[in-house]
């Protein structure tokens, strides 16, 4: 662990096949540009490489499909995304195929330069940590085809939310495919103020729409708190307690009926009444 932490002569690194790990913190606040990941890296360890503010590039090898986990803050405060000239948003993170695989706590927290992510290589199901994306501010488009749970494995009954996504200042649009039949776990998307548009094709998936409870004395409305006030949703309907979700963080929005036909609607408004 942390075996090149702070070396700021370092600039490209290659894993090769003969190490399945990278240790916690092995090159955290270096200087490295770029890293290049070999298909049988099984583990990214927790700040492996934190606030390395020169990464912009990470390759994992195309028939990647060993990789369980990416740590807490793994590659956190970085600029990943950014091209040579530090222009945010110009190379898009592919996440690498696996499966199962668990991407810890705050892993990309505050990679303010990621501008997409594509989940299209993984298989199935996800574990994403709290705050695993949160603070991505540039980041507009996330491609979560082929997945088909997200397990939040951080979260507690004291500690709810999760808010993968939150605070992700240009997000607009979030597409799951019909492979996604859960429910996202709480404050996915919390503090998003231009996200106006999530698509749900599969029928069963939706929001986490639990208010309150005596064992879990919590309001969920933060599933909805600061997102754009014409948000919208895709997906087969909208029961009781999300209208008073949406109530809650007075929002007007919109829910498309059947997730094919994009021009069969309702309108609720802010109080959850329907209207035409």
């Amino acid at each position: 662990d942390g075996a090149f932490k702070d070396a700021g002569h370092i600039k490209t690194i290659t894993i090769p096949s003969n190490i399945n790990a990278v240790g916690n913190s092995a090159f955290e606040n270096s200087g490295i540009e770029s890293a290049n990941i070999d298909k049988l890296c099984k583990f990214i360890g927790d700040r492996a490489f934190y606030n390395c503010q020169s990464l912009r590039v990470v390759n994992f090898s195309e028939d990647q499909g060993d990789l369980r986990f990416i740590g807490n803050c793994a590659f956190a405060n970085t600029k990943l995304g950014s091209d040579e000239n530090g222009n945010p948003g110009v190379i898009p993170f592919k996440v690498p195929k696996s499966n199962n695989l668990v991407i810890g706590s705050g892993a990309f927290y505050n990679c303010t330069y990621l501008g997409n992510v594509d989940f299209s290589n993984t298989n199935s199901t996800i574990s994403l940590g709290c705050y695993a994306f949160a603070g991505d501010y540039n980041l507009t488009n996330v491609d979560l085809k082929n997945v088909g749970t997200i397990k939040n494995h951080a979260t507690s009954a004291d500690n709810p939310q999760c808010g993968i996504f939150s605070q992700c200042g240009n997000l607009s649009e979030v597409t799951f495919d019909n492979t996604f039949s859960d429910k996202l776990p709480y404050g996915t998307f919390a503090d998003c103020p231009n996200l106006y548009y999530v698509k749900f094709k599969n029928g069963n998936a939706t929001f986490h729409t639990i208010e309150n409870s005596s064992t879990t004395p919590h309001t969920y409305e933060s599933d909805f708190k600061g997102l754009n006030n014409n948000f919208h949703m895709w997906g087969n309907g909208a029961d009781d307690s999300l209208h008073r979700l949406c109530t809650k963080a007075s929002i007007t929005y919109r829910y498309y009926l059947d997730p094919p036909d994009d021009k069969n609607f309702e309108y609720f408004d802010k109080y959850g009444y329907k209207y035409s």
